[in-house]
């Protein structure tokens, strides 16, 4: 063996042996991250389901390339730390749109339609539906997603006045949001309120997971899908899944009307939402939101022209428990949502 291949060879000898010292950086990884713990800590099974971390243990399989593994399971388990991180959007009690918001130029010169708001609403969908459909559309994704939709409307000359957000900040334990449906708009920017304090899903339309599309970003998200042609079978559903949510510390937004609607109709908000609340033992969180900023089309339900004038207007209630039967709590819902849609309409 000649002197160059000698010195090759102790030298991969010896990485080889300092890779996994206790003293060098990727072995303190390696002591501290080992598969053991990582499965103890449920990291490992996250891990082995990621398409990357797939990929990196095929790759990295030999001796050789086993610290850099670690390294890269180290980095991602960081990475899902942040599922649980506050990003906080919102930190006052009230919010209201900055009236020096500056418009997009595009959406002046397209003599104030719903052209641009609607192809960048779009761009905004389809990108993370690409997550979603590669498993990456976490909560974190889902908020900030939602906070982009928030800025586009407000850049497209949409004004958001929000109050009642403490009441979200000091609810302990998951709660029921109910809140009246007037658009499409309360489904896309809740998230960005109300994930980055808890986790959350929704009760949602089986029409609505089945959108191209969007209908991959609401499927990401594990809601509760109902059917709106069978109450009973949709009770049951609610119930069920409802209650399995909630004793897992995940809150529910029930909407609990049968379909969109500008007007509001008492007759038509069922008491699904305190029903369950009743039955889990959790607080109801009363919301009330008037988005005819932008309402139903005349022809296609989800590509309405947009209000500028109109401002959209959210205020989330105290939570208050169910007692007994749930009639009066039901009224309280009822008489909140109306009471706020009358004070705004006089504005």
């Amino acid at each position: 063996m000649n002197e160059r291949n000698r010195k090759s060879k102790y030298k991969a000898g010896n990485r080889s042996k300092h890779s996994t010292k206790k003293g060098s950086t990727f072995g303190k990884i390696n002591c501290r991250y080992s598969d053991q713990h990582s499965d103890q800590s449920g990291f490992s099974s996250a891990w082995h389901k990621s398409t990357i971390g797939k990929w990196i243990d095929r790759t990295c399989e030999g001796n050789q390339l086993k610290p850099l593994n670690l390294y890269f399971r180290f980095s991602l388990m960081i990475m899902e730390g942040k599922e649980n991180s506050k990003i906080i959007y919102f930190k006052e009690a009230t919010y209201s749109t900055d009236p020096d918001t500056p418009r997009l130029l595009l959406d002046r010169l397209v003599f104030n339609t719903r052209v641009v708001f609607i192809s960048k609403l779009f761009g905004i969908v389809f990108s993370n539906s690409q997550l979603a459909k590669k498993g990456l559309y976490d909560s974190i994704a889902w908020a900030k997603s939602s906070f982009d939709v928030f800025t586009l409307i407000e850049r497209c000359g949409g004004r958001i006045f929000i109050t009642g957000l403490d009441n979200i900040k000091n609810c302990n334990g998951p709660v029921i949001f109910v809140s009246n449906h007037m658009s499409i708009v309360e489904t896309l920017i809740f998230p960005c309120i109300i994930a980055p304090r808890k986790k959350v899903t929704f009760v949602v339309k089986d029409s609505l997971v089945n959108y191209p599309i969007f209908g991959t970003v609401i499927q990401s998200r594990n809601p509760i899908v109902v059917s709106r042609s069978n109450s009973r079978e949709d009770l049951k559903t609610v119930l069920t899944k409802g209650k399995e949510f909630l004793s897992n510390g995940i809150s529910i937004v029930i909407f609990p009307q049968s379909t969109r609607s500008v007007e509001f109709k008492p007759e038509e908000f069922n008491s699904l939402a305190v029903k369950l609340a009743g039955r889990a033992g959790v607080p109801v969180l009363p919301i009330a939101i008037k988005t005819d900023f932008w309402p139903n089309g005349k022809y296609l339900k989800d590509f309405g022209a947009i209000h500028r004038k109109k401002p959209i207007h959210i205020t989330f209630g105290e939570p208050f428990p169910i007692k007994g039967n749930g009639k009066e709590e039901h009224k309280k819902i009822v008489d909140f949502i109306t009471d706020h849609l009358a004070e705004w309409n006089k504005q």
